[in-house]
């Protein structure tokens, strides 16, 4: 059984080789990565972007926990982490995560670093968050028929 699956416009599970894909489903975690694109935001501006974005027939998205994201990465892989046959478009760079960071300045999130996998928190505006383009948050995920998403963005 394959770890990833293509998810179309329809929210249809799509074959390996489909050309076009908006999502992606993660059979290991049991969520749906969104491959949607966005500018660099702040973290709060991450959150709200991930919740308002409609894709794959679903409105329910949200950023991926710090587990999430950092289970996404690859640590075989590297400069991306991640499996570029369903993420062709993920850069090595920072994402965001809907986690805080709870001993950080305030408004503060953790962030993954898609080149190796890395962890930490951001306190920048200059933090750069894969899925979902170096200063673009793109990634999204969700759990079907609850709600979860993953975008990654820059700044706290």
């Amino acid at each position: 059984m394959n770890r990833f699956t293509k998810i179309g416009a329809t929210g249809l599970e799509l074959p390996d080789d489909a050309p076009v894909w908006v999502a992606v489903k993660d059979a290991q975690l049991g969520l749906w990565w969104s491959l949607a694109e966005t500018e660099a935001m702040t973290q709060p501006n991450a959150l709200k972007a991930a919740a308002a974005l409609v894709t794959a027939g679903f409105d329910d998205w949200r950023l991926p926990t710090l587990a999430e994201l950092f289970a996404l990465a690859e640590h075989s892989r590297y400069s991306p982490a991640i499996d570029v046959a369903f993420f062709p478009k993920c850069k090595s760079a920072w994402y965001f995560t809907g986690t805080r960071a709870s001993y950080a300045p305030a408004g503060c999130a953790w962030v993954v670093y898609f080149a190796d996998g890395a962890t930490t928190w951001g306190t920048s505006k200059t933090w750069r968050s894969c899925e979902r383009s170096a200063l673009r948050p793109r990634v999204v995920a969700r759990v079907p028929m609850t709600g979860l998403a993953g975008l990654h963005a820059s700044g706290c």
